[in-house]
């Protein structure tokens, strides 16, 4: 009875290690990810980068009901948010919205209905970086602590997914374009002095 404190404490320690193995054999379900439409932009292109989620072994039937919320993290001096469109099942849960910290910017996305395979939706950005600017686009869960991702059919059941960004490079516009605005320039002038 003299070291009653001892077994406790060995008992919250099984507990609590317990519990851990626990959390960490549930594991993360699927991936959400960023994907963009196209490797490399210049500047002032529209940059599209689809949100995918990839869930099939994930809690309930498939193709389910998925609600999640998606914070995107983005370098404003690199590229400027513009919209984001949903992809048919999925929409909109409530507002998008966007917010400035220091020196880097977020996105919110909030949806609901998603299929467990395939696009949420794709966010537009314009792009105002230079030649050899890389844009890094970077993905987590709205809530940090309990997540926020669900499957709801046949009942709310919470999904853990792994979240996966992209980056985007920015390169110079291509010498033969610049070959061709020249031409459009010296035949219009020539067929201007035609005239």
């Amino acid at each position: 009875m003299k070291h009653w404190h001892t077994r406790i404490l060995g008992t919250v320690v099984l507990a609590l290690l317990g519990t851990a193995a626990h959390a960490s054999a549930v594991g993360p379900d699927g991936l959400v990810s960023l994907t963009p439409q196209f490797p490399q932009v210049v500047n002032g292109d529209l940059l599209g980068i689809d949100l995918s989620l990839n869930a099939p072994d994930s809690p309930g039937f498939s193709p389910g009901s998925f609600h999640g919320i998606v914070v995107l993290e983005y370098d404003p001096a690199v590229v400027m948010f513009d919209s984001f469109e949903f992809t048919n099942p999925a929409e909109a849960l409530g507002p998008v919205t966007t917010s400035t910290h220091g020196a880097g910017a977020t996105v919110e996305v909030a949806f609901q209905n998603a299929f467990d395979v395939g696009d949420i939706g794709t966010f537009f950005f314009n792009v105002n970086g230079m030649d050899g600017d890389v844009i890094d686009l970077s993905i987590r869960d709205g809530d940090d602590f309990f997540g926020s991702f669900t499957n709801t059919v046949p009942t709310i059941q919470p999904i853990y997914p792994n979240f996966q960004g992209t980056t985007v490079n920015v390169v110079p516009i291509p010498a033969a374009v610049w070959l061709f605005i020249s031409a459009l320039g010296l035949a219009a002038g020539v067929a201007r002095r035609r005239r």
